[in-house]
């Protein structure tokens, strides 16, 4: 019987420490794997108002000069393709973003934009 208390026991704390170390894995991701951090390049070729539409209803609207780059966290973006506008006219529907988003990059050239996601993780050495 003291046996099957201490297995009871184990399998209480080991799973304690199992949620503890996920709950601590997610702080960590949100905070240093750079979870909603957004990149925009414009490289329209000129300076333009690059505006993005989030499936959330959020919207950023970013004047660039041409080669300039825009950094913003957005965590509520919603769960859909985000809708690129520049100067005011719908250009794509680009990417897949989620209520969980590791680093995305934009580069918003003149005929259409590339939309990618990045995991650092991956990326470091």
């Amino acid at each position: 019987m003291r046996a099957f208390k201490l297995l009871i026991g184990f399998a209480f704390v080991l799973a304690l420490g199992a949620t503890g170390a996920w709950l601590a894995r997610g702080e960590f991701d949100r905070h240093f794997m750079l979870n909603g951090r957004f990149f925009v390049l414009n490289a329209v070729g000129k300076e333009a108002e690059i505006t993005l539409r989030f499936p959330s209803g959020v919207e950023r609207i970013m004047p660039l000069r041409d080669g300039a780059v825009s950094e913003f966290v957005l965590r509520e973006t919603g769960e859909g393709s985000i809708e690129v506008l520049v100067d005011g006219d719908s250009r794509d529907r680009v990417g897949y973003v989620t209520s969980f988003n590791p680093l995305v990059v934009l580069v918003v050239g003149e005929n259409k934009t590339r939309y990618s996601q990045i995991n650092p993780a991956l990326a470091l050495p």
